[in-house]
């Protein structure tokens, strides 16, 4: 193994300064779709990092955290007391299903365009991933026709695949991958990891982070900013942070900066202008890893160093 050095720490004074600061220790990803117009998208994306910066939400300074190193990680999931597959039950990877089983991307829950071109086409992994707007917080997966336990599921027109409703004892499912590990699983693959987080994680429902951030200041630990939060959001917050699972929180407007609540850790993200700027879609396209920067902001209590392996 190599020596390398230890990564410098990192420190924001504000939202808006995560553009152009962050870069040193970057993490790309985008969560919505590529915009219409290259040029458009920086001017976008700082007009709401600067009204953000003119608000409370945006009085961060943080702390040297030190920021994920994707070297030190293992991208591999693994299932604890784990169930045996029924028989034709085991998911199928992505990129297969549609070179050779006429599966047509966005015939499931995938969505069109980007989301195909960017993430599901470009996966040959088999893991389970959200199904938008479950009640249940679902995770889902392309399996044989043979499969009989398919949850829920269904039988494809015109493939020769179903999908069904995954597992935690028996599939890999994206949301029990920690932010490190996402981190070094999408990395590997050249996947936007912002599609990754959007797919794999939870959503906060009826809160934006817009909303939410101004309780969050500098200085101080997550636990204790949950006195702050407003009674209406609180033991949604608290069982969160307490208890998990990783969650985002997105923006009103679906783009970052967004956050991640993960063990206890806060995460948040800002474009990557320095690799974005002046780049039409073509080349974001052929490396989307790169679009997105997201920053630690705030770290669990009684951590020794950096992130833990359970983050």
């Amino acid at each position: 193994r190599h020596s390398r050095q230890s990564p410098q720490p990192l420190q924001l004074k504000s939202l808006s300064a995560a553009v152009s600061s962050a870069q040193r220790h970057h993490f790309a990803f985008r969560y919505r779709t590529l915009p219409a117009s290259i040029a458009n998208m920086p001017l976008a994306r700082l007009a709401l990092l600067g009204l953000l910066a003119a608000s409370p939400a945006a009085a961060f300074r943080r702390h040297a955290f030190p920021a994920i190193d994707s070297d030190d990680a293992s991208a591999e999931l693994v299932i604890e007391n784990p169930v045996p597959v029924e028989p034709g039950c085991q998911c199928l990877e992505y990129a297969q299903v549609y070179a050779n089983h006429s599966a047509r991307c966005g015939s499931v829950f995938e969505r069109h365009g980007e989301m195909c071109k960017l993430f599901y086409q470009k996966m040959e992994d088999n893991l389970c991933w959200n199904i938008p707007g479950d009640a249940e917080q679902g995770q889902w997966c392309y399996v044989s026709l043979d499969c009989q336990a398919l949850n829920g599921g269904a039988h494809l027109r015109k493939a020769s695949v179903a999908w069904k409703r995954c597992s935690p004892r028996q599939d890999r499912m994206s949301r029990l991958h920690t932010v490190k590990s996402l981190t070094v699983w999408a990395k590997k693959r050249d996947i936007d990891l912002g599609m990754a987080f959007s797919m794999a994680y939870q959503a906060l429902e009826g809160i934006t982070w817009e909303q939410l951030a101004p309780y969050f200041p500098d200085g101080t630990a997550m636990v204790d900013d949950l006195r702050a939060v407003p009674d209406q959001w609180k033991s949604k917050i608290e069982g969160i942070v307490h208890s998990g699972p990783n969650t985002i929180i997105r923006s009103s407007t679906g783009r970052a900066p967004e956050a991640i609540i993960a063990n206890q850790n806060l995460f948040v993200t800002a474009e990557n202008t320095a690799w974005t700027r002046g780049k039409d879609q073509s080349e974001l396209a052929a490396n989307p890893f790169k679009m997105t920067e997201f920053t630690l902001v705030k770290r669990a209590p009684k951590r020794d160093s950096g992130v833990s392996a359970s983050s």
